[in-house]
């Protein structure tokens, strides 16, 4: 299991028969914690394979990282660069200069889109099982079984409703 992650859990079961019949009884618990895409590779990564096509950085990528870009209003190249745009390098502080951006001119710092999303969002899951049999007569034999499902997410990957289902 992947390090930072706790997924606790607890099964139970619990049984009864007699001579004409028995029931069973089926417990189980699951806790599934948070998985941001910045606690994992390649979710956590900017690096892409050289040889994309160009369409294709965009959409996978956003540009609101640390440290950001600048871009000019209205689509005319920055004062003193030769683009509309340029990342901030790495490590300024206080007052940028002009030439601080030279090497940076037409470029842009990305991110990976997914860095914040859940790769697998907290979830609890409760579930039961009840079976049980009864013997009428020899060749009659009254039974049930009754399954209960309680899935809770608090992402958009699972449904919260609750069911139960008799067979």
């Amino acid at each position: 299991m992947p390090s930072g992650v706790n997924n606790p859990g607890v099964n139970l079961i619990w049984g009864k028969s007699w001579e004409r019949g028995s029931v069973s009884l089926i417990g189980s618990y699951q806790e599934l914690g948070e998985l941001l895409g910045a606690q994992r590779e390649p979710w956590s990564s900017t690096r892409l394979p050289a040889n994309l096509p160009a369409s294709v950085p965009p959409a996978l990528s956003d540009d609101t990282c640390a440290p950001g870009n600048v871009y000019s209003l209205d689509g005319s190249n920055l004062p003193g660069l030769s683009s509309p745009e340029a990342a901030i390098p790495v490590g300024i502080t206080g007052r940028p200069t002009t030439g601080q951006f030279a090497a940076t001119a037409g470029k842009s710092n990305v991110c990976n889109s997914f860095r914040y999303s859940d790769i697998t969002p907290h979830t609890e899951r409760e579930g039961a099982l009840l079976f049980a049999h009864y013997d009428v007569t020899e060749s009659v034999d009254l039974f049930t079984q009754v399954l209960f499902l309680a899935p809770a997410s608090a992402g958009s990957a699972q449904s919260a409703d609750t069911g139960v289902f008799v067979f």
